[in-house]
């Protein structure tokens, strides 16, 4: 179920990219870097590969504890080249399980360091001349 509210910047949740190939086209865990408009946010995916090579624009992060499943590395590089607008539609929170039947969802933030970095290398990533 998404998300009905504005995400906090910061706020790791879960986005559901259904788009067309060579776009992104699966569930990746994302950071919001901006809120854009009542129903809008600018989101930063993360992955858990490295890159071949150290880029500007790819920020190495560490979690203090990881995210629920299929999510469980604690490192991952948040790739600032990949930042995109999406509606809260996309958007959903981190399952923790159940209690009594009812779901658990998982609140995620990063630091406001991190945070900064993030947004830094997405700077570097829309500022890039070969």
């Amino acid at each position: 179920m998404s998300i009905k509210y504005t995400p906090q910047n910061g706020s790791i949740l879960i986005c559901d990219y259904d788009g067309i190939v060579p776009e992104m086209v699966k569930r990746r865990p994302v950071v919001v870097i901006a809120s854009v408009s009542p129903r809008l946010c600018m989101v930063v995916p993360l992955s858990t590969t490295p890159p071949n090579a150290p880029k500007p624009w790819v920020v190495q992060i560490k979690l203090d504890e990881p995210l629920s499943p299929p999510y469980l590395n604690t490192t991952c590089w948040a790739k600032c080249d990949m930042v995109s607008s999406v509606a809260f539609d996309r958007l959903n929170l981190f399952r923790g399980g159940k209690d009594a039947g009812k779901r658990i969802y998982l609140e995620r933030n990063v630091s406001s360091a991190t945070l900064a970095a993030i947004r830094s290398g997405v700077w570097q990533a829309i500022s890039y001349t070969r």
